[in-house]
């Protein structure tokens, strides 16, 4: 990351005269009377440090750019990169310059190190300008529980397992890549013949033997592998302690619910090694879930004024006022309709 800004306008920023190509000139247009965004974007891209040798790569007002031209459109990153080098408008709106071809890894590790505290505080600064602009109001409030989901399969505890087995075969291949001496052997064929014994189950009894005999090899493997990581140190180090847990607590839950028969709690269970943030959300007895509850306020306009990413699955009811309050401090004052029912709200709460 080498500079800030471009230095100058492209002269090929041009828009096309059609209505969506000019609302993309609107947001331009307010994202230069904003300049302070992007020194907020900056401190998050130089997080890492920045490098003075390659290739020049992405300014920050670029990479912002970029962001907000993915999230407009609901692009994917692949998406992206094809309409950036297609598209006049949508290169003319990024400013990227001189250098057009950027891959989606490329802006997929760039974009990402923008953090959520960032992006919350642009949107807190675009709905202060609406409502100054009177393009937006407080007079109504409307506040709506989604769940967002994340991208994993079906989760089940012999599916982790057996995820938690070909990341450590990953892991080993990796360090002895690096010159490490191991003497680790992959189970791959023998989880396998598991996987499909407990599919195939024919009654409790022999599905429960079959995951008792793929607890065995995966428990053994693990004790070997933290046993034989103590020793070396290297780039995967981190990343292997951190499975070892995650693969150690997907265990300890399939041992108390398949062998002993107990009722995990969803806040104890882990569904994914690789996304370990995910949380099981159930609403209204329907089908399961797994992602992140978002708690969204809008105004009398649509205008997305407030998101909260809430941990776990918190009832409905108890968020109400913490969002209210919320939407107190952020701009000053709360809803004028339905203050009295608010207010009613807030005792109901607190008694």
């Amino acid at each position: 990351m080498r500079v800030k800004r471009v230095a100058q306008a492209s002269i090929y920023e041009i828009f096309a005269v059609h209505e969506l190509a000019q609302e993309l000139k609107v947001i331009s247009a307010w994202l230069d009377g904003h300049s302070q965004i992007l020194d907020w974007v900056e401190v998050d891209l130089c997080r890492g440090g920045t490098k003075d040798t390659g290739r020049l790569g992405m300014s920050v007002e670029s990479v912002l750019r970029c962001a907000l031209l993915k999230q407009y459109w609901q692009w994917t990153y692949r998406e992206l990169e094809y309409h950036l080098m297609d598209s006049d408008t949508a290169y003319g709106f990024a400013r990227l310059g001189k250098y057009r071809g950027f891959s989606d890894s490329t802006l997929q590790q760039t974009i990402n190190q923008i953090r959520w505290e960032t992006w919350e505080r642009i949107n807190r600064l675009f709905g202060c300008a609406m409502l100054a602009v009177k393009r937006e109001s407080l007079y109504r409030t409307r506040i709506d529980s989604t769940v967002t989901q994340t991208h994993i399969h079906a989760p089940s505890d012999s599916t982790l397992l057996a995820d938690g087995m070909r990341l450590l075969n990953r892991l080993s291949a990796r360090m002895q890549q690096e010159g490490l001496v191991m003497n680790w052997r992959n189970h791959s064929r023998v989880v396998k013949k598991r996987l499909n014994e407990i599919r195939c189950a024919r009654g409790e009894d022999q599905r429960r033997n079959s995951y008792r005999k793929l607890l065995k090899v995966v428990s053994a493997s693990v004790k070997q592998f933290r046993a034989m990581s103590q020793s070396y140190a290297g780039t995967w180090k981190e990343e292997a302690e951190r499975m070892l847990d995650r693969l150690g607590q997907v265990i300890d839950q399939t041992q108390r619910r398949v062998l002993k028969g107990e009722q995990v709690p969803a806040a104890d269970k882990i569904v994914s090694l690789f996304e370990a943030h995910t949380a099981i959300i159930v609403k209204d007895r329907r089908e399961t879930q797994y992602g992140h509850k978002l708690n969204l306020a809008t105004g009398r306009a649509g205008f997305v004024l407030d998101v909260v990413v809430e941990d776990g699955n918190p009832a409905d009811s108890i968020r109400l006022k913490p969002m209210v309050e919320r939407i107190r401090e952020i701009y000053g004052h709360l809803p004028k309709q339905g203050k009295r029912a608010v207010d009613t709200v807030f005792l109901l709460t607190v008694s």
